[in-house]
């Protein structure tokens, strides 16, 4: 009797899939909707930072970037490309859908800012110190012994206060996990803190100073516990920074 049920429902598989014209290798609206967003805002990082992207080396290095984040290769998205532009009723769809989450993206930004007010004037109530770099690349070649060193490029002559890390990762692989080491030298210690990356996106460390102790350094590390020698990571707004205080 079992047998009665199953073939009228391999019946309904069968005509489901043929009614979907999709190839197996084209991605899913999904997926595709994933991909194309972080694309769009690798498109941004480019046009917002010609120095950096000035050769299309660079440019490449990115957007493969994203590739490996999403663990697609460039024939995958390329073909895709091509048969939702032949799709354009699933394009537009997946479109609107991106355009609903950069809409969520801010509003859920504004909705931090309003329960954060220190994130509207961050910018303006902190001390950043030079650093050699604030938007860069991270291969296998850019880090001898696993280990990206940093460092504010001045010497400081602050005391006590909040002591700030904060960076932008694009295409982490979600196999590694690197461990971000920050450091406050003061004249006779250190205060060190150490935290991993968990994914891609904005990461942030803070130490905190109690003391009246002169801090005289910031400078730290990150250190990959296994590479992959096709790795690529963009590292953009990096910066190294003190919290001022609020003036009474």
């Amino acid at each position: 009797m079992k047998i009665k049920y199953w073939i009228p429902l391999l019946f309904l598989s069968a005509f489901f899939s043929a009614c979907d014209n999709r190839p197996f290798h084209v991605l899913s609206d999904k997926k595709m909707e994933a991909v194309l967003f972080d694309m769009y805002i690798a498109q941004a990082e480019m046009d917002n930072n010609h120095g950096v992207f000035s050769d299309s080396a660079r440019k490449h290095g990115l957007l493969n970037a994203v590739l490996r984040k999403h663990e697609i290769t460039q024939a995958d998205f390329d073909s895709s490309l091509v048969w939702y532009s032949d799709n354009l009723e699933q394009y537009v769809k997946v479109n609107e859908k991106i355009i609903q989450r950069y809409a969520k993206m801010t509003e859920d930004l504004k909705t931090q800012q309003l329960e954060n007010p220190e994130m509207l004037i961050a910018e303006e109530t902190a001390i950043r110190y030079p650093v050699k770099n604030q938007t860069f690349f991270l291969r296998e070649t850019d880090i001898p012994q696993n280990v990206y060193a940093f460092q504010a490029d001045t010497t400081l002559h602050e005391s006590n206060g909040v002591y700030d890390l904060r960076f932008n990762v694009l295409g982490l692989p979600p196999e590694i996990r690197p461990v971000v080491t920050f450091c406050v030298q003061c004249q006779d210690t250190a205060i060190v803190r150490r935290d991993s990356i968990r994914g891609n996106g904005f990461f942030t460390m803070s130490v905190q100073v109690f003391s009246a102790k002169q801090v005289n350094r910031l400078y730290g590390s990150i250190y990959f516990p296994e590479t992959d020698s096709d790795i690529t990571l963009f590292i953009s707004r990096f910066a190294l920074s003190k919290k001022l205080q609020p003036s009474k």
